[in-house]
């Protein structure tokens, strides 16, 4: 579980982005893996949803590092050529 941080940078150098990292790992490895579940935190948001210094969560930021993570690892499981053998579902 440790990366490299240019691999950290591709995937947006987050929690969740290193949570994608350790998915795309997992399933490299072709050990038998049959279900990942990453979760990026909270979306619950209702004050300050598009910024602010109080909620540095807010729902820009997290939507930037959701697409960075899932995106790259969509992007590498499809040239590892895994994408046709794993389920994404993306819930909110």
């Amino acid at each position: 579980f440790t990366f490299d941080a240019a691999e950290r940078l591709r995937y947006g150098n987050t929690g969740f982005g290193n949570a994608c990292i350790a998915a795309r790992n997992l399933l490299r490895n072709d050990l038998g893996t049959r279900f990942i579940q990453i979760n990026i935190g909270g979306w619950d948001n209702h004050t300050n949803i598009y910024g602010g210094a109080l909620n540095p969560a807010n729902a820009n930021s997290l939507g930037r590092q959701f697409d960075s993570g899932l995106g790259t690892l969509i992007a590498d499981l499809k040239r590892d050529g895994l994408l046709d053998q794993t389920l994404i579902v993306a819930l909110g």
